[in-house]
């Protein structure tokens, strides 16, 4: 009988096998015959060997398959192999859970746009440039806001400004951000003096100060406004609340 025969033999044997066989050793052996991406597959549930695992990866696009293997396996370079082939969020999503690796991390990001994703990723990665990488996929304010505390990048604030609305997180992007342009955006959405007055001693356009005016009652801002701003009804509106001589005589 030839060798070619024979070796056919053999993998029509082996495939009709699998079906009865429960011992690893046996399926490990099988594997190196086999490249039936539905005989891998009912091979993976008897088989937790991650060297066995990571051998059928090179033959395998089948994601329901990537999925299962994932739970069994905590080496961050098999599931560094196993990205390349898989491009469902869902597994992506339980490699994260293993993987504390930033290099590992950045990778996955390339595959995937899903928010929710981002999201997760965000708690075991503090590196600047990956997180930036992620933001030009997100326009979810609140994992925008779950970035910010490991961010002080301010091309990447100026850009989260136009998307969040919530106060508390403008009030601390402030402390970061010397932008008037952004802090000019910021203006309408914040009624935080404590910001205001430090925006203050940054932006010297009238419309702007205007528009600070009525919500800041700090007599100090007041004052450093006075010498910028030349519009009457916000003169008369400072006057009010404003006790120092040198301001009032400027307003005069």
């Amino acid at each position: 009988m030839s060798v070619a025969i024979l070796r056919g033999t053999i993998n029509c044997y082996i495939s009709s096998y699998a079906k009865y066989c429960k011992d690893v050793n046996v399926l490990s052996s099988y594997a190196k015959y086999c490249k039936d991406v539905s005989e891998l597959s009912s091979y993976a549930k008897y088989c937790k060997d991650v060297s066995v695992l990571s051998s059928y990866a090179k033959y395998c696009k089948d994601v329901s398959v990537l999925s299962s293997y994932a739970k069994y396996c905590k080496d961050v370079s098999e599931l560094s192999s196993y990205a390349k082939y898989c491009k469902d969020v869902s597994v992506l999503s339980s490699y994260a859970k293993y993987c504390k690796d930033v290099s590992e991390l950045s990778s996955y990001a390339k595959y995937c746009k899903d928010v929710s994703l981002f999201s997760s990723y965000a708690k075991y990665c503090k590196d600047v440039s990956v997180l930036s990488s992620y933001a030009k996929y997100c326009k979810d304010v609140s994992v925008l806001s779950s970035y910010a505390k490991y961010f002080k990048n301010v091309s990447v604030l100026s850009s989260y400004a136009k998307y969040c609305k919530d106060v508390s997180e403008l009030s601390s992007y402030a402390k970061y951000c010397k932008d008037v342009s952004v802090f000019s955006s910021y203006a309408k959405y914040c009624k935080d003096v404590s910001v205001l007055s430090s925006y203050a001693k940054y932006c010297k356009d009238v419309s702007e100060l205007s528009s600070y005016a009525k919500y800041c009652k700090d007599v100090s801002v007041f004052s450093s406004y006075a010498k910028h701003c030349k519009n009457v009804s916000v003169l008369s509106s400072y006057s009010k609340y404003c006790k120092d001589v040198s301001v009032l005589s400027s307003y005069a």
